[in-house]
């Protein structure tokens, strides 16, 4: 068995709501999910009814229904068809139905035949379990799912002192080793606040949410991932987190072309939106000894259906349009923060990662904030924010 170092990972979470009817899952995991798509557009898988197009008055996203026919089978095709058009997210409300509803995984059981447990759970059951939430596991891109619990009551005094009845949720309605498929597991209460049940291992993150506080929780989330990334190895890695984003894909295989190397053309495709926009999406010009070479060079990067290609014999001249700005992602503006933070005296520790902060929330570029930084630190001026 070969051991290796591990840098910091990269993986699409994977978030689950758990929580009575009325609790806010549906609305608090559109929030969620709105975030982890970084500005690309949202996918809702609907099994509720078309309860969530009541959403769309709130948030902006792109509704599918799998109402009808819950058959964990039916989740898979929805999950796949979400990923091949592009999204940035998926919401999928909600698994209870691929559980328990009309042609679920306990429906299809039952309607089996023959011993419950060999012939039902063990041919139908177990796979077809497996294999939705391999679906979800291996998701590329951030997913948000909520589950409905079963409903149970807790009499509490009101402030009258008279005694109450309140829903709770108790046990999910779904598998019940559910929860370990997923990064962030949330009990969300009927006061839609959240208690975290499971979450990464981020330093100093609450294991509580207000109602309003979903956005600032997952905005740690959010920037402890993307300081999380590591640079990818082989151009298969860029690939396959680059999935949906035709533009900064487009702009991979001109750095491959121009002669970049993995690294390089990594550092370049995570500039700034804008820097981005401005590429020209110019034909690709792969050089070839002879014709024949097209089809294997273009499969290497797995042209986008559509993108113009033009083989030709060397020698010939290729432009290659790259950003005119050195490209800076936030991941760098918070790494050079926190290395100068460690150096100051003990009043001034943290002032270089709250000002970096600062300067995100007032919607300033990464390039711009390094350079406000890179200031503070030349003139050996610590401003506090």
């Amino acid at each position: 068995m070969d051991f290796i170092d591990i840098e910091l990972p990269w993986k699409p979470i994977k978030v689950l709501l758990r929580g009575p009817t009325g609790a806010g899952k549906t609305m608090n995991g559109l929030r969620i999910a709105t975030m982890l798509a970084e500005g690309k557009p949202v996918a809702f898988l609907d099994s509720e009814s078309g309860r969530g197009q009541l959403m769309a008055r709130a948030f902006k996203f792109k509704y599918a229904s799998l109402s009808g026919n819950y058959s964990p089978a039916r989740y898979v095709e929805a999950i796949d068809s979400a990923i091949s058009a592009g999204f940035g997210a998926i919401v999928l409300d909600s698994l209870t139905q691929a559980w328990s509803g009309v042609n679920g995984t306990l429906d299809q059981v039952n309607s089996r035949g023959g011993n419950t447990f060999t012939d039902g759970w063990g041919k139908v059951g177990a796979p077809l379990q497996s294999t939705f939430m391999d679906a979800i596991i291996s998701c590329p891109v951030p997913m948000v799912c909520t589950v409905r619990s079963k409903m149970g009551y807790d009499v509490n005094k009101d402030d009258r002192g008279k005694s109450v009845p309140t829903a709770i949720g108790m046990e999910p309605e779904q598998r019940r080793d559910l929860s370990y498929e997923f990064d962030v597991v949330l009990d969300v209460t009927m006061d839609h606040e959240a208690h975290v049940v499971k979450m990464p291992p981020i330093e100093g993150l609450a294991t509580n949410i207000a109602a309003d506080g979903y956005v600032a929780w997952f905005t740690k989330v959010t920037e402890w991932l993307r300081t999380g990334v590591m640079t990818p190895q082989t151009w298969a890695e860029i690939k396959s987190r680059l999935h949906g984003d035709s533009n900064r894909m487009e702009l991979a295989r001109q750095c491959k072309n121009s002669g970049k190397n993995v690294a390089e053309t990594w550092i370049i495709v995570q500039a700034e939106p804008a820097h981005i926009d401005a590429v020209v999406a110019a034909p690709i010009v792969v050089e070839s000894d002879t014709i024949e070479d097209e089809p294997e060079i273009v499969e290497e990067l797995a042209v986008m259906p559509g993108t113009p290609v033009e083989t030709v014999v060397k020698p010939p001249v290729q432009t290659i349009v790259t950003p005119t700005v050195e490209p800076i992602t936030w991941g760098k503006v918070m790494t050079f923060a926190a290395e100068n933070d460690k150096g100051q005296a003990n009043g001034q520790k943290g002032v270089l990662t709250s000002k970096a902060k600062a300067l995100r929330v007032n919607d300033k570029t990464a390039n711009e904030a390094m350079a406000v930084l890179e200031g503070l630190v030349k003139d050996r001026v610590i401003v506090p924010v």
